[in-house]
């Protein structure tokens, strides 16, 4: 059916008499197309068993014939979600019998159909491996149906992990196939995906590309729903990117093919972003008209909860525009419930923000000052993923236009030398038929060549590797700044404005000094961190080692943390042989004590304890430093001193890390020669250990100096 045009002054009895009545008729078709849908479905899956039943009556025959692997193939796809154990159980005996067979469609089928099980499951590892191998298969068969097939599952396993970097990579190298193999299906699809990805780490114009991409490909192909889908996520893109008439004519043209096939979930979606259109575009009453619209659906036909809370929001900035504060804060807290109940971080922050504007315009200043906080909490956690997300996109999408334009020439330089081969080899042959002379010569010349072009590829490889080093580094520095000093700034400056527009009282506000000191603090430390590593990356790493007496270095840091440490009243011992002397670079060594103290601290419980132990290798000092804290999981474990930027992690009084200072710790212990690793548990407390050498031999006469301060 065609979009009606609005009225938005009808009489309200008329259209709440009309609106009763078209959900009724509407609840009645849904409900017949879906029990006939469900009726085909089924009927599908007796017909397929059927001839299953019929190949199983002739003996000796299931594994032989290929007409049996495809129909109970085709069964294990159909069931896929109906009954995924079912799936997993016949494609294991398509794999077999294709195995058996040598029938390599159905193995790949089979593989497709497994990697697909194990991936809902959650087990992406297993499930990768399936469609690697699925891969190699298509490769060496030269089945590129298959082959995109797999590069697209793939892509999405790391879709689903937010690991999109690696997933653009995947559907980039599909792209490349469809396109060569002119599969127009596949790459519509496969531009509608890469559209998502940009979407989700904020590079709008590139989801806007891409998704007219798709558009065109989708009306050559006909597929008006999935068309629709598009033209939606289109004006949702535009909306982002603010082309906002691009947006309402796209979210119309998706609608107006969407009624006539009356697909619920779609058209609630449909609604909901016309809605936010208007929205923007400062219309509230007819945002307000297409939002209830969206929520009628929800309420009489779906359920999707991932859409309430983007609508919830939607409804509330609305109703706070106009000044209706009541429904604005009802719409919000609906929103956020559900937001929170799904973890959709980013309907967490825009219901947060919400409700904040809400409860500041009616003066609710603790609620508003609480969900200020929840917002910056919010943002802070999502700008750091989405950064990281965007830098790691920013470096496949200009890695991968690279490896491109090196193939282009690549290509271009053998094709060059290929003809210059020929025409030599035509010139030799005319002239110096039968002379093995000039034929040895040519020998020699070819071997000279393909060293000149290993030495130059090798020169190239230690170029890239030494600008990705480059690379790595300016991108750690950066994420030191925008990610350990931004938070604190920003709550500082947001407890100023406060105070300062008077939303805050005096008494609060001295509440909050412990909580501004410790964010100076933890900035002190930070421009610390950020001074010694921006010194070191400028000059390199360089390492002065002399004599150092690590009894010394140990009482110096412990001196420097002992204010901190009477705060949670915390036991600190230490265990060194006298005369521990080290061969290392002082103020390096002196930084690594420090951050692992700082960390030691950090993470410790009240009246917990704090160890640092020296024991002796061969030729090297062993230095522990043990805590009672909270501990840590094998994961955390395995990725801490990866070079990976971590999420943030908070310590016992909310003390917030990143680990950055870990890898400061590990780079000065490679360059002095030793080695750092940690040993943890859940609940059981850390131990960071770390080995330096030894500046002269030690005894074991040496006695032990055990000193002890307890702080309370």
């Amino acid at each position: 059916m065609k979009p009606r045009i609005l009225d938005l002054n009808r009489n309200e009895n008329l259209d709440a008499f009309y609106k009763k009545l078209k959900g009724f008729v509407l609840l009645i078709v849904l409900a017949f197309f879906s029990l006939n849908s469900a009726y085909a479905q089924n009927a599908k899956i007796d017909s397929l068993r059927a001839k299953i039943d019929l190949f199983q009556e002739q003996p000796n025959i299931k594994w032989k014939d290929t007409n049996y692997i495809k129909t109970l193939d085709h069964l294990a796809t159909e069931l896929f979600y109906y009954n995924s154990d079912s799936t997993h159980i016949l494609a294991k005996e398509v794999l077999s019998f294709s195995t058996q067979l040598n029938y390599v469609k159905g193995k790949m089928s089979a593989l497709n159909n497994l990697g697909a099980y194990y991936a809902s499951k959650g087990k992406n590892k297993i499930a990768n491996s399936y469609f690697e191998q699925i891969m190699k298969l298509a490769k060496k068969s030269n089945n590129n149906e298959y082959l995109i097939t797999a590069y697209f599952s793939l892509g999405n396993g790391y879709y689903f992990n937010k690991k999109y970097d690696l997933a653009l990579q995947e559907y980039l190298d599909a792209i490349k196939i469809a396109k060569k193999n002119k599969k127009n299906e596949w790459l519509a699809k496969l531009y509608t995906t890469v559209s998502d990805i940009y979407y989700e780490v904020e590079l709008y114009n590139e989801s806007v590309l891409f998704s007219k991409k798709a558009i065109v490909l989708f009306k050559e192909l006909n597929n008006e729903i999935t068309l629709a889908h598009n033209y939606i996520n289109l004006a949702i893109s535009c909306t982002k990117a603010k082309k906002l008439d691009n947006a309402l004519s796209a979210v119309n043209k998706g609608i107006s093919i969407l009624e006539k096939y009356d697909d619920w979930r779609l058209l609630a979606y449909g609604y909901n972003v016309k809605g936010e259109v208007y929205l923007k575009r400062k219309k509230y009453k007819n945002a307000l008209y297409w939002l209830n619209k969206s929520s009628s659906i929800h309420q009489n036909k779906i359920d999707r909860k991932s859409q309430l809370s983007s609508l919830y929001n939607n409804l509330a900035e609305t109703h706070l525009a106009i000044g209706n504060h009541s429904l604005s804060e009802n719409f919000a807290l609906k929103g956020l419930s559900i937001a929170q109940k799904i973890n959709e971080i980013s309907s967490i922050l825009s219901n947060s923000k919400t409700l904040y504007e809400v409860y500041k315009r009616t003066k609710a200043h603790d609620k508003a000052l609480s969900h200020f906080e929840l917002f910056k909490k919010t943002k802070d956690t999502l700008t750091q993923i989405q950064n990281i997300e965007s830098i790691l996109m920013q470096k496949t999408r200009l890695n991968y236009k690279k490896q491109q334009e090196q193939l282009a020439k690549e290509n271009e330089k053998v094709l060059s030398e290929h003809k210059k081969n020929i025409y030599a080899s035509l010139l030799l042959a005319f002239i110096l038929i039968g002379t093995t002379i000039f034929a040895n010569r040519k020998e020699r010349l070819h071997k000279e060549l393909n060293k000149q072009v290993y030495e130059k590829k090798k020169k190239l490889r230690e170029s890239e590797a030494q600008l990705l080093e480059i690379s790595q580094s300016k991108n750690k520095l950066f994420s030191i700044v925008g990610h350990d000093l931004k938070e604190p700034i920003g709550a500082i400056q947001s407890i100023f404005l406060l105070l300062k527009v008077g939303q805050i009282s005096k008494k609060k506000y001295l509440d909050l000094i412990p909580k501004l000191s410790n964010d100076v603090d933890r900035m002190s430390f930070t421009l610390n961190n950020l001074l010694i590593w921006g010194k070191t990356q400028k000059n390199g790493f360089i390492a002065n080692p002399s004599i150092v007496s690590l009894n010394e270095i140990i009482d110096q840091n412990i001196y420097l943390i002992t204010e901190r440490a009477k705060l949670k009243a915390i036991k600190i011992t230490h265990t060194v042989p006298n005369k521990t002397m080290a061969w290392t670079d002082k103020e390096q060594i002196n930084i690594v004590f420090r951050n692992l103290l700082s960390n030691a601290l950090k993470f410790t419980p009240f009246k917990g304890e704090i160890a640092i132990r020296v024991s002796s290798l061969e030729k090297f000092w062993k230095i522990s430093v043990s805590d009672t804290g909270i501990g840590m999981d094998l994961e955390t474990q395995k990725n801490i001193f990866s070079g990976y930027l971590n999420i943030a992690t908070y310590g016992t009084r909310n003390e917030k890390g990143t680990g950055i200072g870990l890898l400061i710790c590990k780079e000065m212990i490679n360059y002095n020669k030793g080695k750092i690793w940690v040993e943890s548990g859940i609940n059981k407390g850390t131990i960071f250990c770390f080995t330096i050498p030894k500046a002269v031999q030690q005894t074991e006469e040496n006695r032990l100096s055990n000193k002890e301060i307890i702080l309370t």
